[in-house]
């Protein structure tokens, strides 16, 4: 299927890869085949995902495997699509992926939205155990970035 998608070459295989990513675990070598396939087309397979990211009802684990492609074709656009996924994510499980994408963007913008994350997730089960983590990962942040702005 992913060959006969990838030669096939119409403007249905990208949202139909697209919406395949999002439906795969990083770990499965489907999952590669098909990150694989949307880098070779990275500017349409980027700017698709991008309107992609714009609908409504995308869930936040889809969110973040269209993220993880953004990564690999433009990374400059990580960080704004992470920061539009912080009101979508509820469960747990979600902020602490959001926190993980904002934090291996190393960007200082993310401070104060790695600690308002902590904040809200108060209320879970090891919640202050993640808010102390996302705490003390904002600090070491911003002192990096002061490091590297004294360089």
């Amino acid at each position: 299927v992913m060959a006969v998608l990838e030669k096939q070459g119409d403007s249905g295989t990208i949202p139909t890869l697209l919406r395949l990513l999002g439906r795969l675990r990083p770990d499965k070598l489907l999952y590669r085949r098909v990150m694989a396939a949307l880098i070779q087309q990275a500017n349409e397979a980027a700017e698709a995902a991008l309107n992609r990211l714009r609908e409504p009802h995308l869930s936040v684990g889809e969110a973040l495997a269209l993220v993880a492609l953004l990564e690999q074709v433009q990374p400059a656009k990580v960080y704004p699509a992470l920061v539009n996924l912080l009101d979508k994510a509820a469960s747990f499980e979600d902020k602490l992926a959001v926190a993980q994408g904002l934090l291996e963007t190393g960007d200082s913008r993310a401070i104060p939205h790695l600690r308002r994350l902590g904040a809200s997730m108060s209320g879970f089960p090891y919640g202050a155990v993640a808010k102390e983590f996302l705490d003390m990962a904002s600090l070491k942040m911003r002192a990096e970035q002061s490091k590297k702005r004294r360089i």
